[in-house]
């Protein structure tokens, strides 16, 4: 296989040339499908969180101070959010967890927060579950 597009079904392939044309409810209908998409793959993200056994042995982990130590693309960050959104929500699988509670995310600098964590959590975290995220002060608030 050549390229990506290769991957694509012809029936999902929109001309460019079509698109520039396309009048309003075509353009709403296209829009509305890329939105149902989106939302699918960004749902499936957090419902379908299956963790590596390393992650998996931190996230089982009772003790109070625990650390993830691994390579390259092993599953830190991952395995760290995940970790922190479950108590952010109260819902981990395998420790009490009284909400609301408040907790802190640290990065390397404030690209890595910005290019790589946040993104992440606006991947994993339903919609729904977030009252409002103060970019400018790194303050996201949870509906819980």
């Amino acid at each position: 296989m050549d390229s990506l597009s290769e991957l694509i079904p012809e029936d999902l392939v929109v001309d460019q040339d079509k698109l520039w044309h396309m009048e309003g409810p075509q353009m709403r209908m296209l829009l509305g499908t890329a939105r149902d998409v989106m939302e699918a793959c960004r749902k499936s993200k957090w419902t379908e969180y299956q963790p590596l056994l390393s992650q998996d042995r931190f996230h089982r982990a009772l003790e109070q101070l625990r650390a993830f130590i691994g390579g390259n693309r092993s599953g830190k960050t991952t395995a760290g959010l995940v970790e922190t959104l479950w108590y952010a929500r109260g819902n981990h699988p395998y420790r009490n967890v009284l909400t609301p509670n408040h907790g802190w995310i640290v990065a390397l600098d404030m690209e890595v927060m910005y290019d790589v964590i946040v993104p992440m959590i606006l991947e994993y975290l339903p919609e729904e579950e977030i009252r409002k995220f103060n970019r400018n002060r790194g303050v996201l608030e949870l509906t819980n």
